[in-house]
């Protein structure tokens, strides 16, 4: 694998619900006034499912500062199977590295506030 920059890092991750990571589809960004104050990521099978794993931005901001330190500490990482436990400010995630490659980090977030475990 070749060297990967932090600042790189950004670009190249993509979120996906963990109960839910089979269907290809990444979690998206909404905003719901009427329930939350602010935009947060929802799993794609929020409606059809009746999924409610989610998560706040500034816990997204988190959990690619996590990943971007591991980068640091050695660039030539793959960090394909990390796992990590992250708390944030209202909520704890349980992030998996589902694949990293040379050009995205596929990471898969569960919301266990929510929905315990």
């Amino acid at each position: 694998m070749s060297k990967i920059t932090v600042t790189g890092v950004w670009d190249m991750i993509e979120i996906y619900c963990s109960l839910h990571s089979d269907c290809g589809e990444q979690m998206h960004i909404v905003q719901s006034p009427e329930r939350f104050s602010a935009a947060f990521y929802v799993c794609p099978e929020q409606e059809t499912a009746h999924c409610a794993n989610r998560m706040n931005i500034d816990d997204f901001t988190g959990i690619v500062d996590k990943i971007s330190e591991k980068i640091a500490e050695d660039p030539f990482i793959n960090l394909t199977g990390y796992k990590f436990r992250f708390r944030g400010k209202r909520q704890s995630l349980n992030v998996e590295i589902l694949k990293h490659s040379e050009s995205k980090i596929k990471v898969a977030v569960k919301n266990t506030t929510v929905l315990g475990g």
